[in-house]
């Protein structure tokens, strides 16, 4: 009885073992999706605003951006590099070690961890979001 006991809880540690960092991952895979879903529908909205009024909007509620719980955006700034103008955004999730960058009008979303420099030229977006 206590050999089958001993077995059943170690068969059980087992299994913990193996779901508790799956589960972890999971987390953090839905924190980044969050993300990147915001930094997506920031894009639209700034695409559909830009259509609308021919100029960038100014900040994220003149765009009507509404970030998921626990996003924010971290920078929303207008740039004229090479006088091509670029909306840079930057996002992370509250719980997330990593920060999310694009340049609007372009299509990369890269990211970096928190407190490291980002691999971007926020002079030239175009050469550093296309790397």
């Amino acid at each position: 009885m206590l050999i089958e006991l001993l077995i059943a809880l170690v068969v059980i540690g087992i299994l913990a073992g193996i779901a508790i960092p799956k589960f972890l991952g999971a987390k953090t895979r839905a924190r980044e999706a969050a993300v990147i879903a915001d930094m997506q529908n920031a894009r639209r909205a700034v695409q559909e605003y830009e259509s609308n009024h021919m100029t960038y909007p100014g900040s994220m509620e003149e765009a009507g951006v509404q970030p998921s719980d626990g996003v924010e955006f971290t920078s929303w700034e207008l740039s004229a590099a090479n006088g091509t103008p670029y909306l840079l955004l930057e996002a992370r999730h509250q719980n997330s070690d990593y920060i999310f960058y694009t340049a609007y009008p372009l299509d990369a979303i890269k990211k970096r961890k928190v407190g490291e420099e980002p691999d971007f030229d926020w002079l030239n977006p175009s050469e550093s979001v296309a790397k």
